[in-house]
């Protein structure tokens, strides 16, 4: 939040105004944030850990499949390919490893924690679960990002962790709570400082 003001009313009532920066719903990972944090040195493990407070890394199979709804089909798709069509879809490829690393497990994990359309399928195809484009997408970079996280989950206690994640914070991320009302507070989904 970059300013606030308290401004007089009227019979003594008054008026908060909270200005700010951002783009996106502030919960998890800012992708921006880690782009930052993968300029200064920090590894993929040291960003997933800063924006999904308490959280390990765990392991899933290779052959876990996405039902993916793209346009009116429901297409299976096995994890790793599926990540690899999403990678460079929801982050520019020429970002350092890290970031893009970072991107592959949240992304991955995000598509095995989300149930957007039930039993009939995991994820939408599009911004409202996370962007999948299929091999379109695929580029080196990403691909090597995705290959090197290969299986790779974020956990909180032992179990797949949903892994929110939106373009930028403007300098702090928010609980799940507080931005996607009506939710229930989650140990993994708490705001952090986002300095980059």
């Amino acid at each position: 939040i970059s300013s606030m003001a308290l401004l007089a009313a009227p019979a003594g009532a008054s008026t908060l105004i909270i200005e700010g920066a951002g783009d996106g719903h502030g919960v998890g990972m800012s992708q921006y944030g880690a782009l930052g944090y993968a300029k200064h040195g920090w590894t993929y493990q040291q960003i997933l850990a800063h924006y999904y407070t308490g959280t390990t890394l765990g392991t899933t199979s290779a052959k876990t499949i996405i039902k993916v709804l793209v346009g009116s089909k429901v297409v299976k798709v096995p994890i790793e390919r599926y990540v690899r069509g999403v990678v460079s879809a929801e982050m520019p490829s020429s970002w350092p490893m890290a970031a893009l690393e970072a991107q592959a497990i949240a992304s991955r994990t995000y598509a095995l924690t989300t149930d957007a359309g039930g039993s009939q399928f995991d994820v939408y195809s599009d911004t409202r679960s996370q962007v999948y484009l299929g091999v379109a997408a695929e580029t080196a970079a990403t691909n090597s990002a995705v290959a090197a996280t290969a299986g790779q989950v974020v956990t909180y206690d032992g179990k797949p962790a949903t892994t929110y994640f939106f373009s930028s914070s403007g300098g702090m991320t928010e609980n799940i709570e507080n931005s996607f009302i009506g939710s229930t507070a989650q140990p993994w989904l708490r705001g952090v400082t986002d300095q980059y």
